[in-house]
């Protein structure tokens, strides 16, 4: 059998396979050199200052010729540090936010979504949505150490923008200001022993959970740049948040930090605005915002880009800049191509904002707007027309709403975005974070926005100022003049029931029932809908007319199961308070098995069972279940007013003023104003026979309540520890400051409850 002989190549095969060799490898080659000029991936560190307040023009300008350049380079800067920075970095100069408020800005940013999509709406009463994923999450993920300190109150753990950072350091809530510039919490920890229980922790502390925070003192600046000194390598991620006037100590400090470690060449600085004017309206004061980036061997330094950008670029961006997938969804647009390319181009796109503050705080209508080049559509109400740059007088924002042709495209780029979107109802606000929230100028109104306001935006802006004001008074504790406020925009604007539903809280706080009760008729006339007025009213009028307050609480049940578990569980919880007040057992019962089936994890039946009990006086049992339900709140790390005081008022009964001491603690730490907590942990304190304590203690009880009833009860605690002169100094001050309400004998019958 022959063998069969192997075929011969062809030269025009010889020919193919060569030249497909040569194309292979010159693809390869290609490919090869077009990733060795693409930009490496950024190793770290990263880090986002983010600043509140900071005009965009206050971000050095780009020269428009060498001249000005050496003109400005011989002139003292107010900000070196940041005009430093600038000079080695890439600067956006029209930079958007999407919110006029503080906390929705900052939710944007880190998690590359509207207001809308994730959920937090204004300053307070909001939570960022669990389907939210955050940029330190994403970078956490990718082997990135993450690190955070914020200036602003408004930014609290608790709010979910701290998510996914492994160190986060916010300001928590103190209470009060005391006239010697002590607050009130600090006042309590002056009486406090040492301890490590959190239960008897002073009002409003909580022992720091890192040598850090306890080094720094404090401060959001030295908080951070302490935390980046400790990473052991250059991996990490850290986002500081100050106010403008410390921006530039800020910069210099981290330039200054990073230098030290010989990181700053491979950093990633981002510099950003959340709001350029703090109590702004939707206008280019407020929206627009600085925005620069300085990447690894300053790549792109000096360059400034004029294409519109906005908040939800910054998380794209960044994970594009470490070469980490982006998350599905996200509308905004990677700004790589603007920093790694002198003709760089993003696809243009209309930037969303909105400013819903004035409808939740106080009845206003919510702002929306939409930023294309040189248009902003508004919609408040009205609608009007803005080219940006230019004054807008009324006539001509109605002539070119008429006429433009940007306005169908922008009008149904807002409807499209919102359509479906409804502003959700707030959150009930804490007790602890009210008087915070204050200060910073923020007073929750109702839950549920108007559907509609007449206002104009010239009233609306007025009374936003208004009620800025009367939130700072309350924030002061003066809410005597905070009601005074409140009264004046009540008189002038008779239809805004969140603003007559404050000042009922306000006047009942001060001891004001028949002011109280008015103010809460006048808001459940505008608002027959809503279960907090309803409820609140009931409360009011209860003492005095049970029957009506039954049929109030009847109203508020039915409106609350329209809404959710929550509403219904608030409605119960105030029914159940009335029948206990008013010693029917049976009824007390029936609300609170209610609260319990609306929300199981709140322990309010067996609460009502140990509030019962004590009023029987069955003390020992009492203590028991009152421990019981204090242990299923710990278990679910939330608070019930009224629970840990009256355990700790049990235990002053059966002669456990050691026990009873955390016990109150426990309750200012959640409800900082409890005229009733702080007496008790007085007398706590006095039978310990700690006598400076106590008296530490009174003095803040006045700064957290200095109402009739404050100073009732401070002038009865002296009375009882054989302080006449103090008492009498006190009835004094009383008589002086509520000449109205106040009297001796009056001072004897109010109760501290």
């Amino acid at each position: 059998m022959s063998k069969m002989r192997p075929a011969k190549v062809g030269s025009w095969q010889v020919t193919l396979i060569l030249t497909l060799f040569f194309i292979a490898v010159a693809g390869a080659a290609g490919i090869g050199w077009w990733y060795a000029r693409e930009s490496p991936p950024h190793q770290g560190p990263i880090i986002l200052i983010s600043v509140d307040g900071l005009a965009a023009g206050q971000i050095p300008a780009k020269a428009d010729s060498e001249t000005d350049a050496i003109d400005r380079s011989a002139t003292a800067s107010d900000s070196p540090a940041i005009e430093a920075l600038v000079a080695d970095a890439v600067v956006f100069e029209r930079a958007y936010t999407h919110s006029a408020q503080i906390l929705p800005a900052h939710a944007s940013m880190l998690s590359g979504q509207l207001p809308f999509e994730h959920g937090i709406r204004d300053d307070a009463g909001f939570e960022l949505a669990t389907s939210s994923h955050t940029l330190p999450e994403l970078l956490r993920n990718r082997g990135f150490g993450t690190g955070a300190a914020v200036s602003s109150f408004l930014l609290r753990r608790e709010t979910g923008v701290g998510r996914g950072f492994s160190f986060y350091r916010a300001p928590e809530a103190t209470g009060p200001i005391v006239a010697d510039g002590q607050s009130q919490a600090g006042a309590l920890v002056a009486a406090a022993p040492a301890t490590n229980d959190i239960a008897s922790a002073p009002a409003g502390q909580v022992a720091p959970a890192s040598p850090v925070a306890d080094a720094a003192d404090g401060d959001s600046i030295e908080l951070a740049t302490r935390w980046a000194s400790d990473q052991r390598g250059r991996r990490y991620f850290l986002m500081l948040q100050v106010d403008a006037a410390d921006a530039d100590r800020a910069v210099g400090r981290i330039v200054e930090m990073l230098r030290a470690r010989r990181l700053y060449d491979d950093a990633t600085i981002v510099l950003v605005g959340d709001r350029g004017r703090t109590e702004g309206r939707i206008d280019e004061e407020t929206l627009r915002v600085p925005l620069l980036v300085k990447q690894p061997q300053r790549e792109g330094a000096g360059r400034y880009v004029a294409a519109p950008v906005q908040h939800i670029d910054v998380l794209p961006t960044i994970l594009d800049l470490v070469r980490a997938p982006i998350p599905g969804g996200i509308k905004g647009r990677s700004l790589k191509p603007l920093l790694t390319e002198t003709n760089g181009q993003i696809t243009s796109q209309p930037i969303y904002s909105e400013a819903v503050a004035d409808a939740l705080r106080f009845g206003g209508n919510p702002l929306f707007a939409m930023t294309l080049n040189d248009f902003r559509y508004v919609r408040s109400g009205v609608e009007s027309l803005v080219r940006i740059g230019e004054p807008v007088t009324a006539a001509t924002e109605a002539s070119e709403v008429a006429d433009s042709a940007e306005v169908p495209l922008l009008r149904a780029s807002l409807d499209r975005l919102i359509s479906g979107h409804p502003v959700s109802r707030a959150a009930v606000v804490p007790a602890r974070d009210r008087v915070m929230l204050a200060l910073t100028g923020t007073l929750p109104g109702l839950p549920q926005i108007d559907a509609g306001s007449a206002l104009t935006e010239q009233q609306q802006s007025a009374i936003a100022a208004a009620h800025r004001e009367a939130a700072l008074a309350v924030g002061q504790r003066r809410l005597a003049a905070a009601v005074r406020t409140l009264q004046q925009i009540a008189r002038t604007y008779p239809t805004l029931a969140a603003v007559h539903y404050q000042i009922g809280l306000l006047s009942s706080e001060l001891g004001r029932t028949q002011d109280a009760i008015a103010a809460f008729e006048a808001a459940a006339a505008q608002r027959p809908d809503s279960p907090e007025v309803l409820s609140a009213l009931a409360l009011a009028v209860a003492p005095s007319k049970p029957a009506e307050a039954q049929r109030l609480i009847d109203l508020a049940i039915e409106a609350a199961a329209r809404l959710g578990p929550s509403e219904i569980a608030s409605v119960h919880d105030a029914a159940a308070r009335i029948a206990v007040n008013q010693n029917d057992a049976e009824q007390a019962d029936k609300h609170a098995a209610a609260v319990q089936a609306a929300r199981p994890d709140v322990p309010m039946r067996v609460f009502v069972q140990g509030w019962l009990l004590a009023r029987a006086g069955n003390n020992e049992e009492a203590e028991r279940v009152l421990m019981e339900a204090a242990a299923m709140l710990r278990q679910h790390d939330l608070a019930l007013e009224g629970v840990q005081l009256a355990l700790g008022e049990v235990r002053l009964l059966l002669e456990k003023p050691a026990d009873a001491e955390p016990a109150f603690r426990a309750e200012l730490a959640h409800f900082p104003n409890s005229v009733a907590a702080y007496s008790g942990l007085a007398k706590a304190l006095y039978a310990a026979d700690r006598l400076p304590e106590a008296d530490q203690t009174i003095t803040a009880l006045l700064a957290s309540a200095p109402t009739p009833s404050g100073y009732a009860a401070a002038i009865r605690l002296y009375s009882t520890f054989g302080n006449a002169a103090r008492a009498a100094e006190l009835r004094s001050d009383a008589r002086a400051r509520f000449p109205a309400e106040f009297s001796l004998a009056r001072s004897e019958r109010v109760k501290t409850r």
